[in-house]
C-alpha cells in the first residue's frame, strides 16, 4: 500500500483472483478490507451476488451471468464487468479449431449482455514450437496464446478483433437512438435489437454460434448507415 501510494499507483491497483469458490473470497474480502482497505479486488470466476458489493472489476464466466439489469448497475458505477472463456467451454471459443465467427461472437455478446467487455486469458503463453504444434499437455490446442511469434496474427484473432469493432459499431448507433427522435432510426434499432437477441450462451453446446453471427453483419451494417444519416 505504502509504495504504490508513493508511486501514484493505488488508484489503478487491484489485487486478483480466479476460479477461487465463494468461501475463500470470504475470508480473502474480510482480509483485504481489515488490512488493505484502499486496495482495489478483481475477480474473475463464477457470479456470486454475495461478493458483487467488494468486487470492483469482476470478470464473470460465460455459462452463468448475472441478469442484464445487474450488470447495468455495475456498469453505470463505472465498475469494470466483463465476461470470459478459457479452457472452457468447447464452444463458443477462439481455439484454433474453432470455427473463426466464435471469436466475432465474443463482441457481439458483449454488447447483447451489457458488458465493458471481454477477457481471454492468454495471448501469447506459446507452447514449444507453436507454428508446427499448438496442441498443450492439458489444455485444448491453442489455448494459450492467440497469435504466433515473429509478429504473426492469427485468423482467430482477426475476427476477435472484428468482434471488438463491432462493440464499438453497436454502441455509438445506442447513443445515437437515445438522443434522436427519428422514426426509422428507432425502428432499424428495435429490429436490430432482435437480432442481437440471438448472442445468448447456449449451455447444450448444440448452438451454432456462426449462423447469428453471418446473420448479424447485415443488420449492424444496415443500423449502422441508418445512424449515419441521422449524424450527417
Amino acid at each position: 500500500m505504502k509504495h504504490l501510494r508513493e508511486k501514484g499507483w493505488l488508484d489503478k491497483t487491484a489485487i486478483a483472483m480466479d476460479g477461487r469458490p465463494l468461501e475463500p473470497m470470504w475470508k480473502m474480502i474480510a482480509f483485504l478490507k481489515t488490512t488493505a482497505p484502499e486496495l482495489k479486488i478483481a475477480f474473475a470466476g463464477k457470479y456470486h451476488p454475495e461478493i458483487d458489493p467488494d468486487v470492483h472489476d469482476y470478470c464473470i464466466f460465460v455459462d452463468k451471468p448475472p441478469i442484464r439489469e445487474q450488470i447495468a448497475e455495475r456498469v453505470r458505477k463505472d465498475l469494470p464487468t466483463t465476461f470470459y472463456v478459457c479452457c472452457e467451454p468447447l464452444k463458443p471459443n477462439t481455439f484454433p479449431f474453432s470455427p473463426p465467427a466464435e471469436s466475432t461472437w465474443m463482441g457481439r455478446h458483449a454488447a447483447m449482455t451489457g458488458y465493458n467487455g471481454f477477457l481471454r486469458w492468454a495471448y501469447d503463453r506459446w507452447t514449444v514450437d507453436p507454428l508446427y504444434d499448438t496442441n498443450h499437455v492439458r489444455w485444448p490446442a491453442g489455448d494459450c496464446f492467440l497469435v504466433y511469434p515473429g509478429g504473426r496474427s492469427s485468423i482467430r484473432f482477426g475476427r476477435l478483433r472484428e468482434g471488438i469493432q463491432d462493440h464499438e459499431k453497436i454502441r455509438l448507433p445506442r447513443a445515437a437512438v437515445e438522443k434522436s427522435n427519428d422514426a426509422d432510426l428507432k425502428m432499424q434499432w428495435q429490429e436490430f435489437q432482435a437480432v442481437l437477441g440471438r448472442f445468448t450462451y447456449d449451455s447444450s453446446g448444440k448452438a451454432s454460434y456462426t449462423n447469428p453471427v453471418r446473420e448479424g453483419k447485415q443488420a449492424l451494417e444496415k443500423l449502422s448507415r441508418a445512424a449515419g444519416k441521422v449524424g450527417s
